[in-house]
């Protein structure tokens, strides 16, 4: 039988075909909302506990060694910048190492990266050591006399128990002032809210240079034009 309306037949024939292209969009949407869910209580708990990155970062830390040498050795990366680094002179050292084997001195023991440890800082990160509070030269002679003894800074607390505890607190509010009341679980390396907050601020100024560097490279251009042509 066919129908007595035709055209009312074309019309529904048209409309049945959008009706599973809905269907999926919305199932579609609420996976992205039940990932978005799961990944938001997933990272709180992250943040809030430390349970996953303490074990990564573990994991990844006992791979960042390096060992004493008794040969001198390619395997070490010096820094290149740094406030700490450059007030205990460490950014100079190969200058001073290459200074001395121009004069007859030999390199007998040196530190020796291991190949993650060396990735690992060719990326700009600093390599895990303990930090001296001081640093300096001491020369002896043949009966190791001190004919010579220098260090920087000439005052330090040999004991962290000995520093004040207003110097203390006063450093904590600058740096991290969370770690007064932590968590049990707190991570006092890496302050995830306060990274957070840091990089979107950047990402502003990182867009406005962007965006003046290209002004800057289009006007340039437009310039360099305008001269050929009338030079032309």
């Amino acid at each position: 039988m066919s129908s007595p309306n035709p055209d009312s037949q074309f019309e529904l024939s048209q409309l049945h075909p959008t009706m599973p292209k809905r269907a999926s969009r919305t199932k579609l949407i609420l996976v992205i909302l039940l990932l978005m869910i799961v990944l938001g209580v997933f990272i709180a708990y992250e943040v809030k506990t430390s349970h996953y990155q303490a074990k990564i970062l573990n994991w990844y830390a006992k791979q960042l060694t390096y060992q004493l040498v008794p040969f001198e050795t390619n395997k070490v990366i010096y820094p290149h910048y740094g406030p700490f680094d450059k007030r205990h002179g460490y950014t100079e050292l190969p200058k001073h190492i290459e200074n001395l084997k121009n004069n007859g001195f030999i390199v007998q023991q040196q530190a020796h990266f291991s190949p993650m440890l060396q990735d690992y800082t060719q990326y700009g990160f600093f390599p895990p050591y303990h930090e001296k509070a001081q640093s300096g030269l001491t020369i002896q002679d043949c009966r190791h006399q001190v004919v010579f003894d220098s260090v920087y800074p000439k005052r330090v607390y040999q004991d962290s128990d000995m520093i004040p505890s207003e110097v203390i607190n006063t450093l904590l509010f600058i740096e991290n002032r969370e770690m007064w009341n932590p968590e049990p679980n707190y991570n006092p390396v890496i302050d995830w809210p306060d990274l957070s907050s840091r990089q979107v601020a950047k990402w502003p100024l990182k867009w406005a240079c962007k965006c003046l560097k290209l002004v800057a490279a289009l006007w340039r251009h437009k310039l360099k034009s305008f001269v050929i042509l009338n030079m032309a």
